[in-house]
């Protein structure tokens, strides 16, 4: 999403939340999965693992991390390691085990 700024330059607005699946997950930092974490909502998923992953925030960047769950996490298709942190930007596609997200 490109928006004009106010200087009459031209700025990226910034990832906010992950949509799909019919859930809305605000994003801020802090583990996910089955048994609780930042987003409950994902409790009722019996694919997503009980401790599935990490959502941090570098500056101005979010990014996810893979805590080794089963069924895994995955951005634009690549399955991410256990472990690594990966940078999240509006319109990357996030998989959390069987449930499909849309970076906004």
């Amino acid at each position: 999403v490109i928006s004009s700024g106010a200087g009459g330059g031209v700025e990226k607005s910034h990832a906010t939340m992950l949509t799909g699946s019919g859930l809305t997950l605000i994003l801020q930092p802090g583990a996910f999965g089955r048994r609780g974490g930042i987003w409950p909502e994902l409790g009722s998923c019996q694919y997503v693992s009980g401790s599935h992953g990490v959502i941090g925030k570098s500056g101005d960047v979010w990014t996810i991390t893979d805590s080794g769950s089963t069924n895994g996490t995955f951005v634009n298709g690549v399955r991410l390691q256990p472990g690594a942190a990966t940078p999240l930007k509006a319109g990357d596609k996030v998989k959390i085990a069987t449930l499909d997200f849309t970076v906004q």
